[in-house]
């Protein structure tokens, strides 16, 4: 008898944040692809829909982040 190996991946992640603005502070919960990972640079606080701009570190996406950084010179 053979067994099936059925390969996992992670299909979405979800990132907590919390709105910059003084006022506001409103904690967000945002998931995003792999694909989103690669464009994301902020999002939109949906309780005062202001605009937040951000980045993902390592600790957000860890099992694709060797991948997200693949080719950029950082230094």
């Amino acid at each position: 008898m053979r067994a099936i190996t059925i390969k996992k991946d992670i299909l979405l992640v979800t990132i907590e944040r919390h709105c910059t603005f003084l006022e506001c502070k409103g904690r967000v919960s945002i998931g995003v692809t792999r694909d989103e990972a690669r464009e994301y640079h902020g999002f939109e606080c949906p309780h005062c829909k202001r605009w937040n701009d951000d980045i993902l570190n390592e600790r957000d996406v860890p099992e694709w982040w060797d991948e997200l950084n693949a080719g950029i010179d950082i230094s």
